[in-house]
């Protein structure tokens, strides 16, 4: 049997010895760089389930004002559990008409929040108001099922959150809206 000169044998041994580093380099790389995609993508779904669970408090808020007739008192508002970057990066995940409908609501919410902050304590909703309150809400409602996906939750209709039970007047969908276009 031939034998190698110890010039080859040392090439070759160099040879293999590189390629079972790179391999374990790339390995390695490949699993930190598919852990890091897995924690990341656990976090946008994390993220995307703070901001529904933002969207029903802020329904609850409107189906609130809606009932009574009267602006809500500002001390009533919860404050939102995520923020501009969060919604960034939700907004990044999201398909295009996804992330038009979620940024849409938030818009169209911090749009009424900021509003409401210009009015006196017990101010009672116009008719115009009404139908503002009654877009954002139906925006909020199209936006928390836009997150359903990227939050891994299954979407439940706002019917189904008990907030109606707890109204004056208005115990249904219908009584509420006056339409329930916003859920077809």
């Amino acid at each position: 049997m031939p034998t190698l000169d110890q010039g080859w044998a040392a090439l070759l041994g160099a040879f293999v010895g590189g390629l079972a580093t790179l391999g374990g380099t790339m390995l390695t790389g490949w699993s930190s760089t598919r852990a890091a995609r897995r924690d990341h993508d656990d976090l946008v779904s994390a993220t995307a389930l703070l901001i529904q669970d933002d969207f029903l408090h802020y329904q609850a808020t409107l189906a609130r004002a809606l009932d009574v007739g009267v602006w809500w008192d500002t001390s009533r508002l919860l404050p939102p559990q995520s923020n501009v970057d969060d919604r960034k990066m939700v907004w990044a995940a999201l398909h295009t008409d996804e992330t038009n409908l979620v940024a849409g609501a938030q818009g169209w919410m911090d749009v009424l929040i900021q509003h409401r902050g210009t009015l006196p304590h017990h101010a009672t909703l116009s008719t115009d108001d009404y139908g503002r309150l009654r877009d954002v809400f139906c925006s909020l409602e199209k936006g928390r099922k836009a997150l359903a996906g990227t939050a891994r939750r299954d979407y439940a209709p706002f019917e189904k959150s008990g907030v109606l039970k707890d109204l004056t007047t208005c115990k249904t969908m219908q009584a509420l809206l006056g339409k329930p276009s916003c859920f077809a």
